[in-house]
């Protein structure tokens, strides 16, 4: 019977604290060699976690890579097994959404200039995103600034920095509904039975 009570105790503990939620912030900067940073900060600041910036490029650079080990490929008939489950893209499209909207994105802001080679093609562009670019700024906190670039060359630079915020308890249902749907229970049979026939 204590066995029970320390395993409840414990599931109350793990919800408790996947119900903290997770700070991110990242900032991008492409000006010429794209940088981009991560910030993980969680359980009250206990948890931190920084990826990229200028200190995470310079690690990368002093780093030795690891020795490369050799890879197995995905074969053609595994893929078009995936590719072919019944109802399969359209829950992964839902499952995406899903998890997608757990996440609460605060404080962005954006200003890239944008030019193409040709431009017309580049007034072309910004006829076409430029409503895109004006309905973000009105549905949601961020500041999106997109300036066309008509040089006559192809050039993409700028900024954006924001914050995401999260709660892991909020993606358990999306990931088990994902996981024990049928279209997921459809591919993990057909795997197995083609692993079985393919061992005989």
């Amino acid at each position: 019977m204590w066995v029970v009570g320390i395993l409840a105790g414990l599931a109350v503990v793990v919800a408790l604290v996947l119900c903290i939620p997770v700070e991110m912030a990242f900032a991008l900067d492409v000006k010429g060699r794209p940088r981009l940073g991560l910030k993980l900060v969680w359980l009250f600041g206990l948890v931190r976690r920084e990826i990229g910036g200028e200190k995470g490029f310079k690690a990368e650079k002093k780093a030795a890579r690891p020795k490369s080990k050799k890879k197995r490929r995905l074969e053609l008939g595994t893929v078009l097994t995936i590719v072919g489950t019944r109802g399969l893209p359209g829950a992964l499209m839902g499952s995406v959404r899903n998890v997608l909207r757990r996440f609460k994105v605060r404080d962005v802001v954006a200003d890239f200039t944008v030019g193409l080679d040709n431009p017309a093609d580049t007034g072309l562009f910004f006829a076409l995103i430029g409503p895109a670019a004006v309905l973000v700024n009105y549905l949601t906190p961020g500041q999106v600034r997109l300036t066309p670039a008509f040089s006559g060359g192809a050039i993409i630079a700028g900024s954006a920095s924001g914050r995401v915020r999260l709660r892991p308890v909020e993606l358990v249902l999306p990931l088990l509904k994902a996981g024990f749907s049928l279209p997921t229970i459809r591919l993990i049979k057909a795997l197995v039975w083609r692993a079985w026939k393919k061992k005989r």
